[in-house]
């Protein structure tokens, strides 16, 4: 029986910056330069609405780097999307005004996008797509027979001619699901199921941290993420060829989270912390080197403004050497210093 359930997203068209999406360039030596992807000053949100699943593939297809998704809905049909900063100033055009926030996107009540995302570890080969796959289905129920689509990262397949300068990067898996407003939830929960399966690891942050990490990222489940589906903007001679995203059981029945993503038990949570705790305390040896050498940078950094050294200045040195990791122990890494 075909599926009926129709569904809403947001396109995104930015006007600044260009592009939101990041970029790939040469420079002089023929060497591939990453540029970073801007970041939204000003553009058009419109509410896009999907009879299908297979619609909303064909529209992945046709985005641009000036476009991003967001899987929230904003309450508009078409809306100003502004900085937070510019909302009380921006009023006044014909149409309203937004600003990316949690007061201006929510998840809608019924059949919406979960997009789960999966980057490469550093230093690690990328899985293939079959086991990604496994990998979610062995731990949510159903999936397989759910309405999904499988699709390339911003930054994967970028090409000089012939020559692949980069392959197969990160991926994402978007799932129609039954009701949107279930997604946060979802998404935490799924990420802690995946820890429980043995597929988290922890990061070590530049400033000695143990981040907890997984084959998904946590943080994209809120309903004004943008997910910058667009693709790379290329400069010639380089240009992006991703392959065409892979939908799965179009017409089956929306995915129900509520039912299939089971909050942890007790027992569920305490096995997962003690994974947790393990992968952590393996890590905590070459944490210490890497808190140990920001710290010692930092406090030269400091230092140099007044023209001092660590050596010139011991006693200095040391204090702020005692400041940093205390601010790395208490994840707090002080912007402001």
């Amino acid at each position: 029986m075909l599926n009926s359930a129709t569904f809403s997203a947001t396109l995104i068209t930015a006007s600044v910056p260009a592009h939101l999406s990041k970029g790939f360039r040469l420079d002089a030596g023929n060497a591939l330069v990453k540029v970073p992807g801007g970041q939204l000053v000003n553009g058009l949100a419109e509410t896009k609405r999907f009879t299908t699943l297979a619609n909303f593939s064909d529209a992945l297809a046709g985005l641009t780097p000036a476009n991003a998704l967001v899987y929230g809905v904003c309450g508009h049909g078409k809306a100003r999307i502004v900085t937070q900063d510019q909302l009380a100033t921006a009023a006044g055009s014909d149409l309203p005004a937004i600003a990316r926030t949690r007061e201006h996107f929510s998840y809608p009540a019924g059949p919406a996008i979960m997009m789960i995302d999966h980057d490469t570890p550093k230093e690690a080969s990328p899985m293939t797509d079959e086991a990604l796959l496994a990998a979610l289905y062995g731990v949510l129920p159903g999936l397989d027979r759910a309405p999904h689509i499988l699709a390339h990262s911003a930054s994967s397949y970028i090409y000089e001619g012939d020559r692949e300068l980069i392959g197969q990067r990160g991926r994402r898996v978007y799932v129609l699901v039954a009701d949107g407003r279930d997604i946060p939830r979802a998404g935490a929960v799924l990420f802690k199921r995946l820890q429980l399966a043995g597929l988290g690891h922890i990061e070590i942050g530049k400033a000695g941290q143990l981040l907890e990490r997984g084959l998904i990222d946590a943080a994209v489940f809120q309903p004004e993420r943008l997910d910058f589906a667009g693709g790379a903007a290329c400069v010639l001679p380089l240009e992006q060829r991703r392959p065409a995203p892979v939908l799965f059981n179009a017409d089956a029945a929306p995915f129900d989270t509520q039912a299939a993503i089971l909050d942890l038990t007790p027992a569920e949570e305490s096995k997962r912390r003690q994974i947790v705790t393990a992968l952590k305390d393996a890590s905590k040896p070459q944490a210490a080197v890497v808190r140990e050498k920001w710290a010692e940078e930092q406090a030269g950094r400091i230092l140099a403004r007044d023209g001092k050294t660590p050596i010139s200045h011991p006693k200095d040195a040391d204090k702020l050497r005692e400041v940093y990791h205390n601010a790395a122990d208490h994840r707090d890494l002080v912007r402001r210093v």
